[in-house]
Parts: C-alpha cells; structure tokens; sequence
C-alpha cells in the first residue's frame, strides 16, 4: 500500500504560530499569492526547505517555449491569410480583355451597346468567358404610377367596365318602389276605332233596340 504524504497549507505570516512535528511539511505563501515555500518539522522548530519562490502571474514572466502567439500576432496572421484567398473585385474596361491581360480574381465590366446594360466576364482556366450581365427585365413588374392608380380587391365584390356616375346615383336615390294599383280608372286608357268603352246609356239604348230577327206575333218584318 502506498504511503500517504499529508502538507500542510497556509500563510507564511501564520507560520509562526504552527509547530510541525518531525518530517511534517506545510506549504506557506504570501497574501497575494505570489510567492510560495516549503516548509518542515523536526519536532522543535520549522525548517525551510527551499527559498521564497516567486509564482509567475502573467504569461510575459514565463518561457515561451511552445511558441504561443500574442493577439497581435494572431491578428496579423490572419489578415494575411484573408488577404491570401484572392477576393473577387470588379474592374470597368473599354472592351474585354485577352487571355494574356486578364487578371485572376477580377470581374471586367464592358458595356453592352445594345442592352445600355454591363457584361460581366473573368478569366476561368485558359480563357475569358461571359458569367452574366447586369440586365434585369422589369416588363412583367407595375410600376409606383400604376400602383397609385390601382383600386383594392374586395371580397364579394368585382370590377366593372360600365362606369356608373353621379347623375345615375342621384336618380336612383330619389326613386321610391312601385306599388301597383288594384283598379285602374278608364280615363287612363286610349282608346281607337277599334277598341271603344261603352255607357251604361248606351248599352240602355242598345238593349231596347229590336234585333232584325225578334218575332212579333209569330211573324217577321
């Protein structure tokens, strides 16, 4: 079994006040921390081991042996290595550029006279190709006067070429329904050669008439 080695910790202000029994040790350092040392017993009195060592605090008191790098350092590395990976950037030219010209990572803007827009190219392996253009086709897009003219879609409702005016709206608003009447006055009524109203006198008149057929006394005349 192994054998168990028991230290002792404390503050070397405190030291004083401790006796430690033979081959007991103790560690003891200062307030802050910053300096630590070995202590033993020999039954009367504490020997020190080794003298005060300072423990470091910043990384600047140690050895840097693995080569760890400061921030600035590792800021600068960085930056060199963004730099390094060749971001793309745009360049306007006259005409497009020859394979022996053209640069890597550069994307040439030519004018395209018949468009009025710019053609993009850039060098890929051996040659100088066309990627795209900055054309955009709006045809199928309204514009802010048309949207300012448009009217809102309403559930239930729908839109109407036959324009209904003021005047209209006016008429209608003064319009009361119709009732029908249940008898109708005959003076109402125009009449022609053909369609007369008959008097109550008249129809008198006509009823005492004979008809040419009527029989007197079983004869005719």
């Amino acid at each position: 079994m192994a054998n168990t080695i028991l230290i002792k910790r404390g503050l070397i202000k405190n030291l004083s006040n401790l006796t430690l029994a033979e081959g007991e040790l103790a560690l003891a350092y200062n307030d802050d921390k910053t300096k630590i040392a070995l202590y033993a017993g020999n039954g009367g009195s504490n020997i020190l081991l080794n003298p005060d060592v300072t423990v470091p605090t910043k990384v600047s008191e140690l050895t840097n042996d693995s080569k760890f790098q400061t921030e600035s350092e590792v800021a600068t590395t960085v930056a060199a290595a963004i730099a390094a990976t060749g971001h793309a950037s745009f360049k306007k030219v006259d005409s497009i550029p020859s394979i022996e010209t053209a640069e890597d990572n550069v994307l040439y803007l030519v004018m395209n006279s018949k468009t009025n827009h710019y053609d993009i190219y850039a060098k890929v392996d051996s040659e100088v190709v066309l990627l795209d253009d900055t054309t955009v086709d709006l045809s199928g897009y309204a514009t802010v006067e048309e949207l300012n003219k448009k009217v809102d879609k309403v559930d239930g409702k729908q839109l109407s070429t036959e324009d209904y005016t003021t005047a209209e709206k006016e008429k209608l608003a003064g319009l009361s329904n119709y009732t029908h009447p249940t008898s109708h006055p005959a003076s109402m009524i125009t009449q022609d050669s053909t369609h007369r109203f008959v008097s109550d006198a008249e129809k008198t008149a006509w009823n005492s008439k004979l008809d040419s057929t009527s029989t007197i006394d079983g004869g005719t005349f």
